[in-house]
């Protein structure tokens, strides 16, 4: 039978969630000067979920390649391919 060291050591890998959104905000405030609040982010599989406006939608299209390249850096534990 496994130790439950053995379990947790698995993941000290996961970061939580609130910490992903919090390096979400400051990549959309960097690169896009959008303000967006955490419960406006979500995530679903490879996908990054953003309740937002239209055209607060339009400023990450036109960046989206830097931003998901920024996402795909800082956040390890999950990978990001598109934003809706």
């Amino acid at each position: 039978m496994k130790d439950i060291s053995e379990l947790i050591s698995k993941l000290t890998g996961i970061r939580d969630p609130k910490e992903n959104k919090d390096i979400v905000i400051k990549i959309l405030k960097d690169v896009c000067g959008i303000d967006i609040i955490a419960k406006n982010i979500d995530f679903s599989n490879d996908s990054l979920k953003l309740n937002i406006s239209g055209p607060e939608k339009n400023a990450i299209f036109m960046s989206q390649q830097k931003i998901l390249t920024l996402l795909q850096e800082r956040i390890t534990d999950r990978k990001i391919t598109r934003i809706n």
